[in-house]
């Protein structure tokens, strides 16, 4: 499982980066979904080594997911500074 999550989490940085966000969008459902499912799941590591391992994962996954949101928020803005504009040739 962590290995899918990784796979995932390696191809949302790869569309991220390269601005696909339609395709980062069906990514991040996907690994929404394989989180959920390990949440309803009775799975209990039983080496340290393995919680680490996820912990680092959900780590990255959680530095992924605010530098979206930061993205995010900049295209809005440039949005709303382009309408304003837009706004201002059309009177």
């Amino acid at each position: 499982m962590l290995d899918q999550f990784n796979d995932i989490f390696n191809k949302l940085s790869q569309a991220i980066n390269q601005k696909e966000f339609a395709k980062a969008k069906k990514l991040a459902l996907k690994q929404q979904r394989l989180i959920l499912s390990f949440e309803g799941s009775d799975y209990m590591p039983s080496a340290q080594n393995i919680i680490q391992d996820w912990d680092l994962v959900l780590n990255k996954y959680r530095k992924l997911s605010k530098m979206l949101e930061a993205d995010l928020k900049e295209l809005n803005a440039n949005t709303r500074d382009n309408l304003k504009r837009l706004k201002g040739y059309a009177k």
